[in-house]
């Protein structure tokens, strides 16, 4: 039986979770190893990511975990650390929360027009993406990017951590908005029409190499961006599907075969296998997880018998259904099937409003996506899974799925 670990960050928690695979039943069994908080720090006016206890949550599940064979790192987007000329983090990454890009996307557009940044690389602008960051740290802080030798991704960050190399995993660098996407290389252009340095920024790997060692174990560049992860694990038999991937953010899309420039604001993403991933991001459980700390951390089950919980799923679903339409504007094509995956889909109620809403078919779960996808990745990469639509196939045995069929 094959063993890996999934390490798996979001915006407000993070999971150790070891991942068997059953080579006989061919289906993959998840185990909880650790979890833990992930609660950002201010420091000096600015809102930063507690990345030491992260990592040092981190290396406390894997001395949990035990032997295992190989483990891979997803997080969320955009965020990155600076790392000196000694090798060392220059301070802790700062949070896409934090107030420093407000505004900042407008004097970007006065030296790369919006429609330029957007033929070149297909993203959808949010003022969170890292170009925004980056070169809103270079008219703030350029003393601290001249001080900079390399600039490093979330997952790429965590990744050096434990193995010592450096390198930029394609799903997450698609995320700066400072990709092209016809070549999925770097793009000079919107670099230097920024002023932004090329050296900070590392060579791109494919989704799923192996990057080194960690106590004996492959380490190995799944899908560093959490969505892509979880968009593998979507247990979808047919090529054309909608995917919701639900937590924090609602990320809802589809895959492509090539991008496509539109007026919606959706973004070309890479995910693994180099497909394109057309979505949007939506505030998704956000406000939902704030009203639960209002309400001392009241069970999810009790939270949703509040009318305000209520209203806030309903304006999600409508935010869905205004997504499907655009999307399908997007693609000429049609749905039968929306798949919601990720806490989301634990909420019965969400899902049937957005079945709903959509006038659609909704199938909900698996709860964790994120992490299945992450450890399908890294039996792609072992040979022990043959691909991607056969990992997806092994992910539906593995895990249960519900159906919401649309009412009235």
């Amino acid at each position: 039986m094959k063993k890996v670990l999934a390490i798996d960050l979001g915006a407000s928690s993070g999971r150790v979770i070891r991942g068997y695979f059953n080579r006989d039943g061919n289906t993959i069994k998840l185990e909880e190893i650790h979890r833990f908080a992930n609660n950002p720090i201010e420091i000096n006016g600015t809102l930063h990511w507690d990345f030491n206890n992260l990592l040092d949550e981190i290396k406390t599940g894997i001395s949990k975990a035990g032997a295992f064979d190989s483990l891979g790192i997803d997080t969320w987007g955009v965020d990155f650390g600076l790392i000196g000329k000694d090798g060392q983090l220059l301070e802790p990454p700062v949070h896409y929360r934090d107030k420093r890009t407000d505004g900042i996307s407008e004097e970007a557009f006065k030296l790369i027009s919006k429609e330029k940044l957007l033929e070149i690389t297909a993203i959808g602008f949010m003022e969170i993406n890292t170009v925004f960051q980056l070169f809103a740290l270079k008219r703030q802080r350029p003393t601290l990017l001249e001080n900079a030798e390399k600039l490093l991704l979330m997952p790429d960050l965590l990744n050096y951590m434990l193995t010592g190399n450096m390198q930029t995993e394609l799903s997450i660098a698609s995320t700066t908005q400072m990709l092209d996407a016809k070549s999925g290389a770097w793009s000079d252009e919107v670099l230097n029409a920024l002023g932004l340095p090329k050296r900070l920024l590392t060579p791109i790997v494919q989704s799923g190499a192996v990057i080194g060692k960690h106590e004996n174990a492959d380490v190995i560049a799944v899908c560093g961006h959490d969505t892509q992860c979880a968009i593998a694990a979507v247990p979808s038999y047919e090529d054309d599907f909608i995917y919701i991937s639900c937590g924090t953010w609602s990320l809802f899309g589809t895959e492509a075969s090539a991008p496509i420039l539109n007026e919606f604001n959706f973004s070309n993403e890479i995910g693994f296998g180099g497909k394109i991933t057309l979505l949007k991001n939506i505030t998704g459980l956000y406000h939902v997880q704030e009203l639960r700390k209002k309400h001392n951390n009241l069970e999810y089950a009790e939270l949703e018998k509040l009318d305000e919980t209520r209203r806030i799923y309903e304006n999600l679903a409508a935010e869905h259904a205004q997504a499907f339409k655009e999307i399908k504007a997007c693609t000429g094509k049609n749905y039968k099937t929306i798949h919601i995956v990720g806490g989301g889909s634990q909420s019965a109620l969400l899902c049937q409003l957005t079945a709903n809403a959509c006038n659609c078919e909704v199938k909900a779960g698996p709860v964790e996506a994120t992490a299945l996808g992450n450890i399908a990745i890294q039996l792609i990469t072992s040979g022990e899974i043959a691909d991607l639509k056969t990992a997806r196939k092994v992910i539906a045995r593995s895990c249960k799925v519900k159906t919401y069929l649309p009412e009235g």
